[in-house]
């Protein structure tokens, strides 16, 4: 993955649920006989997104997780469900995964042109097929092709699909239905009417490879993170990480750590803690004197109005700052390195470089004939470090949630790609429910087209091109 960090601080300002019972299945759909326990799971994960579901819905296959998982290596999905309790093959009934792969509500049923559907077939086994489903009339759907459907345990079932066999889109919105054979009515995930978004799954835009360890490694965001770094220890997870705001990360079976936390109560989701980006190259010029974006934003006509206040919080999320830099001196608040959940030490805590400079352009002291002129003058800055190379997506969104309960009334996020993280977005509205305005990069580059980058993209946050 290749993501270049903007210097970029302009601090100026239902889906329809449709049960459906499920027909015969052709006798053609029997799945190959291929294990989806943990171990598969990390060895080719780029994105998954796994989920606790606390309710009790039925009586046999009540859901307890489950969630989406993609396949780098073979452009698949899988959709794996635990339950509860164990039960036979024969028990089950229906399970159904709807999946929308064009974004539009109005084409498919109810917007989903997709339906992964398997059942207990007497005689036949456990059988899944991908049926194409155009609209909600069932003399409508076709069969596509056979699907994949196994079994890690007594207690789990899963389905899998190429991403092509769905017209290899880059972004798919599902949800999932479970029925035991006894049941009257079965249990959607999610409970309430709704869907999960995946998006940025591609090997192309989000592939897995490490530059470290912590490539397997996986992130939630918990209400009582000591609470879920314990139920993460008990069951095996290495390299649990509290990071603050209730941040965690880890290496290990995702799955096994959803189960783990959803006893416990935390029930996700467990989202795939990737790199965020790298830093881009910062100018060193004493004293930026091609300070060309001042004028370009009209930073002097500001100027003769105000220049900031000390009340005004601009939280820096970057690779830390030197504090004893000279045109920094009294404009910093104590910080937080949100990689560690810890408190920023003094002096420089910044190795790049990158966070200082942003810090300056936010707010370095103006008017004093050294060093460079800030946009905020008088603004105070709230450093938060979040990695000292590439950046983990766990850290920042502790150090938005950080900023957000530490009283920023700005964000500046300089990081940013093409991949969506359902933690990312919640801790982007937990910020925004707070007040606080979020600006991020839209980018340095756009070799597949003129996107907008994550977390720029999300609704409400000020892009910065």
């Amino acid at each position: 993955m290749h993501r270049l960090r903007l210097l970029a601080a302009a601090i100026s300002a239902v889906v329809l649920s449709v049960a459906l019972p499920v027909g015969s299945l052709p006798a053609s759909a029997a799945p190959a006989a291929t294990s989806l326990g943990g171990a598969s799971y990390q060895s080719t994960d780029c994105y998954h997104s796994f989920w606790g579901d606390p309710g009790s819905d039925a009586a046999e296959l009540d859901a307890s997780t489950y969630g989406a998982f993609y396949d780098c290596s073979q452009a698949a999905w899988t959709f794996p469900v635990s339950t509860s309790g164990a039960w036979p093959d024969s028990e089950l009934d229906v399970f159904n995964i709807w999946i929308d792969s064009d974004g539009s509500p109005s084409s498919g049923c109810a917007g989903f042109e997709w339906r992964l559907q398997g059942s207990y077939l007497a005689g036949n086994g456990l059988r899944a097929s991908l049926i194409r489903t155009p609209s909600c009339a069932q003399n409508a759907w076709s069969f596509v092709s056979s699907a994949q459907i196994t079994r890690a345990d007594t207690s789990s079932v899963a389905v899998r699909v190429l991403n092509a066999s769905i017209g290899a889109p880059q972004a798919i919105r599902w949800y999932g239905y479970i029925k035991g054979i006894a049941e009257t009515a079965g249990d959607y995930v999610p409970d309430s009417p709704g869907y999960h978004l995946e998006s940025g799954f591609s090997s192309g835009a989000c592939p897995a490879v490490p530059f470290d360890a912590r490539n397997s490694g996986s992130y939630v965001v918990a209400g009582n993170p000591t609470v879920a770094s314990t139920a993460l220890e008990s069951v095996g997870m290495s390299q649990v990480q509290s990071h603050g705001e209730g941040v965690v990360s880890f290496v290990g079976d995702p799955i096994a750590a959803t189960k783990a936390l959803a006893l416990v109560g935390v029930n996700g989701p467990v989202t795939t803690d990737r790199v965020v980006g790298k830093y881009a190259e910062t100018p060193n010029d004493p004293g930026y004197s091609a300070q060309w974006a001042l004028p370009a934003v009209n930073a002097p006509a500001a100027w003769s109005h105000l220049h900031g206040s000390s009340r005004i919080v601009v939280a820096d999320i970057d690779s830390g700052v030197d504090a004893t830099h000279p045109d920094l001196a009294g404009r910093l608040l104590p910080g937080f390195n949100a990689a560690t959940g810890a408190a920023l030490p003094a002096g420089n805590s910044d190795t790049e470089g990158h966070g200082t400079a942003t810090a300056g352009v936010i707010g370095a002291a103006t008017n004093n004939g050294i060093g460079l002129a800030s946009l905020g003058v008088d603004t105070m800055i709230l450093p938060i470090k979040d990695g000292s190379s590439r950046p983990l997506a766990s850290a920042d969104v502790a150090g938005v949630r950080y900023a957000a309960d530490h009283g920023a009334r700005v964000i500046n996020i300089s990081s940013g790609g093409p991949c969506q993280d359902p933690n990312y977005a919640a801790a982007i509205s937990y910020a925004q429910s707070k007040g606080v305005l979020i600006v991020a990069s839209a980018g340095n580059d756009a070799f597949t087209g003129d996107h907008v980058n994550y977390p720029a993209a999300y609704p409400g946050v000020l892009a910065i091109g």
